[in-house]
């Protein structure tokens, strides 16, 4: 049996600019992936040992989703506050202290068509 590959879920269900993911979570269905969805940043903690850490989470500004395959392309925000803490300063901060090593993000928009979100989500997933 070949093992599934994880792919962890980030958004806040309460917001509109950040729930798309939850919107189309239940409706991905992918062979030998098992898409979890995430509370919080330090989920991604229990998936550390695993070959490479495969994210979807919102991004501002972009029209598709994207692959992102190097942390350090996403942008760095001042954070007045712990609760300006985002995913990307906490992946940051996990990998320059060890605690992961290969990310790779799926960035989909916070609008748009949903069933092309998904059609380009699961060609995204055939690349890995």
């Amino acid at each position: 049996m070949k093992v599934k590959k994880r792919v962890l879920c980030f958004g806040n269900p309460y917001l509109d600019m950040d729930n798309r993911v939850f919107e189309i979570l239940n409706e991905l269905k992918i062979p030998n992936f098992e898409f979890i969805k995430c509370e919080s940043f330090t989920d991604i903690l229990n998936y550390k040992d695993e070959k490479e850490i495969i994210i979807i989470d919102t991004v501002k500004n972009i029209k598709k989703p994207i692959l992102i395959r190097d942390i350090n392309q996403l942008k760095n925000h001042k954070s007045l506050t712990l609760h300006d803490f985002d995913l990307s300063f906490n992946l940051k901060l996990l990998k320059e202290i060890g605690e992961i090593k290969n990310i790779i993000i799926i960035g989909i928009p916070q609008k748009g068509n949903k069933e092309e979100i998904k059609r380009e989500i699961k060609n995204l997933i055939k690349m890995l």
